[in-house]
């Protein structure tokens, strides 16, 4: 799971650091992510701030967004299977890029998820924020494109 935060300067590495590969529980996301990071991250860089998620079940559980709305963090709603407004998923891309070109190949479970961190952490910076700023003109493509596939 994959959360991205958009406000000026640069990404927080806390988030980077935090992130885990596999499935979150409502708990686990609300007790290592929302609390901990958004939050914080959301009174350091208010105005401008927008919280970005992957649409994954945890984050739209009510306990986090009724949290999220007590607290005022604005939060980025788009359809689901919209990777045009998605740049996680193309984070998700990068990442399984780079795990398939790790030679030697993780031979288990433990050293997949090692690897998974591994190449998590070494994701350029710069890419991850030029992804975060091409959502302007993904959203004007999306809607010159009445709603449809885009090309950006």
């Amino acid at each position: 799971m994959i959360v991205s935060v958009a406000g000026e300067g640069d990404v927080s590495d806390t988030l980077r650091s935090t992130w885990s590969p596999g499935f979150a529980l409502v708990e686990e996301v609300q007790q290592d992510i929302i609390e901990p990071i958004i939050i914080p991250q959301f009174h350091q860089h208010t105005p401008n701030f927008l919280f970005m998620d992957d649409n994954a079940p945890p984050y739209r559980a009510r306990i986090v967004t009724a949290r999220l709305q007590e607290v005022g963090v604005p939060h980025m709603v788009w359809p689901a299977m919209s990777p045009d407004l998605n740049p996680i998923e193309q984070v998700r891309n990068q990442l399984k890029q780079r795990l398939d070109d790790r030679t030697p190949s993780p031979r288990d479970l433990a050293e997949l998820r090692v690897a998974h961190v591994e190449e998590w952490n070494a994701l350029p910076q710069n890419s991850i924020m030029r992804l975060v700023r091409s959502m302007r003109r993904r959203c004007q493509a999306v809607i010159a494109a009445n709603g449809g596939n885009a090309r950006y």
